[in-house]
């Protein structure tokens, strides 16, 4: 039993690792997706131009909070 037991906790982990998991093109992607869609939704509340100072420091902090709860191979 406790074989078995350890056996389930092991491939529960190596499925949380493997879930974790991406590559920078994929990962690099899905953040410039996100961002156009935030860039979007923006434009539908207000049509004045971008501050491109806070856009900047948006996406870097988007990337950085993406990048670092990854890992990548």
């Amino acid at each position: 039993m406790i074989i078995l037991q350890n056996l389930i906790k092991t491939s529960l982990l190596k499925r949380y690792n493997f879930k974790k998991l991406t590559s920078k093109a994929l990962e690099t992607d899905k953040i410039v997706h996100d961002i156009i869609r935030d860039m979007l939704r923006r434009y539908r509340v207000s049509a004045k131009p971008l501050n491109k100072d806070k856009f900047f420091k948006y996406s870097f902090e988007m990337t950085e909070k993406y990048c670092n709860s990854k890992t990548f191979f």
